[in-house]
């Protein structure tokens, strides 16, 4: 399967992730193009989300499944869509963010775009 390199600017990348919901249905559709199969059993059939967490039960065993485990994400209390920007900044840029400059963007986009 042929991935294709898609360009986004600032605008496209906030009129796309626009919430924490979005941004966890793109980790999971990136992640599990065929849909995301129970780490216990493999069926692909869940509950709907967890409210107070980022999991999903699975209707066979019951068993929690995390979409974030395993990745950059596993065990993070920040959320999906500041990850998501801290990322994009940091790509997007050819010449590197320092760790003090990020901060600064990420409460000045967060801030813009009504999140913070």
């Amino acid at each position: 399967m042929e991935k294709r390199y898609h360009e986004r600017n600032l605008m496209d990348f906030f009129t796309t992730f626009t919430s924490e919901e979005i941004c966890e249905q793109y980790l999971i559709k990136v992640r599990f193009p065929d849909g995301m199969p129970c780490l216990k059993c493999g069926k692909k059939d869940f509950y709907p989300r967890l409210k107070d967490r980022r999991a999903y039960q699975c209707k066979s065993c019951k068993f929690f499944n995390r979409p974030t485990a395993g990745t950059i994400f596993h065990r993070t209390h920040t959320p999906l869509l500041e990850w998501f920007v801290a990322i994009f900044l940091v790509a997007f840029d050819k010449r590197g963010l320092s760790a003090l400059l990020l901060s600064e963007e990420l409460v000045s986009s967060m801030r813009l775009h009504g999140q913070c």
